[in-house]
C-alpha cells in the first residue's frame, strides 16, 4: 500500500501565501496613510502661508497708504478658512521703532489648531519698512 506523503502540503502553501499577502496589504495601508497626512500636512503649510502673507500685505498696507500703525490691536484676526473659519487665524502686530520714527515692524502669524494639540501649526512671517 502506497502511503501519499504529500497530503497537506496545498494547505501549507495557502497559509503562507494568506500571511504574506497580508503583511503586504497592511504595508501598503500603512504607507497611503503616511502618504495621506502628508499630503494634508503640505496643503495647511501652504494655506498657512498665504494667510500668514495675506495679513503682511495688509499690515503694510496700513503703514504705507493709511499710515497708521499704532492703531494695531495686538491681536487681529482675519477669518482665512471658508470651511471653518474658527480653525485658521491670522494676527498681524505693528511695532515703530523707538530710535526712528521712519522704521515699522509688521509681523503677521498665521495659526491652525491650538497650542498643544498634535495638528497645531503656525507660520510667522516679517517686514521691516522704512519710509
Amino acid at each position: 500500500m502506497l502511503v501519499n506523503k504529500n497530503k497537506g502540503f496545498a494547505l501549507m502553501v495557502a497559509l503562507f501565501l494568506i500571511v504574506v499577502l497580508s503583511v503586504v496589504a497592511m504595508i501598503s495601508v500603512k504607507i497611503l496613510v503616511e502618504q495621506n497626512d502628508n499630503a494634508l500636512q503640505e496643503f495647511l503649510d501652504n494655506k498657512l502661508y498665504y494667510a500668514a502673507n495675506a495679513g503682511l500685505e495688509w499690515g503694510t498696507y496700513q503703514v504705507l497708504v493709511k499710515d497708521e500703525c499704532t492703531d494695531f490691536s495686538p491681536k487681529t484676526d482675519l477669518p482665512m478658512d471658508s470651511i471653518n473659519q474658527a480653525r485658521l487665524s491670522t494676527s498681524i502686530t505693528c511695532v515703530v521703532d523707538n530710535a526712528s520714527e521712519d522704521i515699522y515692524t509688521v509681523t503677521s502669524t498665521a495659526t491652525v489648531g491650538s497650542p498643544g494639540d498634535k495638528d497645531y501649526m503656525f507660520r510667522k512671517l516679517k517686514r521691516v519698512i522704512d519710509k
